[in-house]
């Protein structure tokens, strides 16, 4: 027994036998001498950084260069000073900063690690936020000595939001230019409306990860670069049949995975059933699924003999593991129901931040005598239509009208049919809303009906945009459209085409990145639009 008994029977025997290694050591180091710069191996920030993860148990073989103390003598500690440097002196009194209630009654080496690291990821984490704080200020100096009149003049390339041509993400202005990858065709609103600047804490970035499919790359590097991580290494290739491979080239064990697919075709909802499935084999604590845009979302409900394919992709996911999904502007809300409620749905609705970008393009404060009125394509469209309305209302602080346009058929054998306008848009400037862009026939006839019924102007916006191979002419085809101004959409679907100068492409990724932020502290995600509703 190294230790007295009535000690020993406390601490227990694993202690016990630490405390007398403990006493060993020390008496070997006091045997043979060192300088104190020989006391504490080299230990830098940058190792917090390695590349592949390391236990606390594979790093054991630096222990034998620190001296373990005896019980209540001075140890070599981080000094708060620098954190680089080591000093000789009290641990406790050392890191009294970081209020820590360890026992170091015999200094144990495993507990002096910890501290050291914790220590320097919070050290990190401040030394970030004080690096963000002085971008804002030089930028806000900036707007002061008239560089610019807003964020978005300064650091936009090439154009305005109202000419079209606006490259800078809505985050844009906490974060360095370097960091985000810029599109000529991507636009955004001039002030930060969902997005509050939330990189991942360092604490929680050790156990999260952030993958991708390939359909939803560019957007995923962006919501990376605004939580400041990298994406995930992960390998989605197919083999000369056809079939998908998938490989997690790094560690998951255990820790938080967020995947981001939209799945607007088979091989993207292939891909990302099998790669959930790939990382729920190899050990992940929770998966989260991000989905942008969620295929099968029409075929939600059963007219005769039909699949409700929609409930079916649910059921597949869980069958797969997930653990939470986040998903933008379902086609119906209640699609959430078809997962269980083990499986919870955040419901992502990029409305709101198109009325503010409508708002900021348009400026109906400015021109209160030009009326706006907000127009639903069809029955199923009221609801988005009157969300977008009462927003862009709030916004401007004028009055918007509503209106909308009734496709129903007559007869159930019809297949087609003659748009019905509901309400007068005589003079006004009218803007359609819809949720899924396709083949495009149904926006061109509301459009033609608008002009025809003697609208000034006419917008339009859709959250998803369809320009897939079969619709690859649909852009072309809005672009030729003379009574078309512009249309926005969303890039929660990805295109290979470089789409016309009247089709405007409104970022998400601040959205997504604030929602995954607020997942990951169990924050509330209906709050972040909370300025706008």
């Amino acid at each position: 027994m190294f230790l007295p008994k009535n000690i020993a029977h406390r601490v227990g025997p694993k202690w016990t036998y630490a405390a007398g290694a403990a006493v060993a050591v020390s008496a070997t180091a006091a045997m043979f001498p060192r300088s104190p710069q020989e006391d504490v191996p080299s230990y830098k920030a940058e190792d917090e950084e390695s590349s592949g993860p390391v236990s606390r148990f594979e790093s054991s073989s630096n222990f034998s260069d620190v001296a373990v103390p005896l019980p209540h003598r001075k140890i070599m500690s981080t000094s708060v000073a620098s954190p680089t440097s080591y000093s000789t002196g009290d641990l406790r009194h050392n890191f009294s900063a970081l209020e820590s209630d360890m026992d170091l009654t015999y200094g144990f080496i495993e507990d002096l690690i910890v501290a050291r690291k914790t220590y320097l990821r919070k050290r990190k984490s401040l030394e970030l936020n004080q690096q963000q704080q002085k971008e804002q200020h030089e930028v806000k100096s900036g707007l002061d000595e008239g560089i610019g009149s807003s964020t978005e003049n300064v650091l936009t390339m090439n154009g305005d939001a109202s000419s079209g041509k606006a490259v800078v993400l809505a985050s844009s202005d906490s974060r360095p230019k370097s960091n985000l990858r810029m599109q000529p065709s991507v636009v955004s609103t001039k002030r930060m409306y969902v997005y509050n600047n939330s990189i991942i804490h360092p604490e929680n970035a050790d156990n999260f990860k952030l993958f991708c499919a390939p359909s939803s790359l560019h957007l995923a590097q962006d919501v990376a670069n605004l939580l400041g991580v990298d994406l995930g290494n992960i390998n989605v290739d197919k083999y000369n049949d056809g079939e998908t491979s998938i490989k997690i080239n790094e560690m998951v064990r255990g820790k938080q995975i967020y995947f981001l697919c939209s799945t607007e075709t088979n091989d993207a909802l292939m891909e990302l059933l099998l790669s959930v499935s790939c990382m729920s084999r190899a050990s992940a604590g929770k998966i989260t699924v991000v989905i942008p845009y969620y295929g099968y979302s029409r075929q939600d409900r059963k007219v005769k003999r039909e699949s409700i394919a929609a409930s079916d992709v649910a059921r597949m996911l869980e069958v797969m593991n997930v653990n939470r999904v986040i998903t933008l502007d379902l086609h119906n809300d209640s699609i959430r129901g078809f997962f269980s409620p083990r499986v919870p749905v955040d419901h992502l609705l990029p409305g709101p931040i198109a009325a503010a970008y409508f708002n900021e393009v348009l400026d109906p404060s400015k021109h209160p005598e030009k009326q706006i009125t907000v127009v639903a394509t069809h029955e199923g469209q009221v609801q988005r239509a009157t969300e977008f309305r009462r927003v862009l209302q709030k916004l401007s602080g004028v009055h918007v009208n509503m209106a909308f346009i009734s496709k129903s058929r007559q007869l159930p054998s019809q297949t087609t049919y003659d748009p019905i306008l509901v309400g007068d848009i005589k003079g006004h400037k009218c803007i359609l809303i819809d949720d899924i862009i396709s083949t495009g026939s149904t926006l061109t006839n509301a459009i033609n009906l608008l002009k025809e019924n003697g609208a000034d102007n006419v917008y339009a916006y859709a959250t998803h945009a369809l320009f897939n191979d079969a619709n690859t002419n649909v852009p072309d085809k809005l672009q030729a459209l003379n009574a078309l101004d512009f249309l926005l959409i969303t890039n929660t679907v990805s295109s290979s085409k470089v789409l016309p100068s009247k089709i405007r492409t409104l970022t998400v990724a601040p959205y997504i990145a604030e929602a995954i932020s607020r997942s990951l502290d169990d924050r509330s995600i209906t709050a972040i639009l909370k300025s706008l509703t």
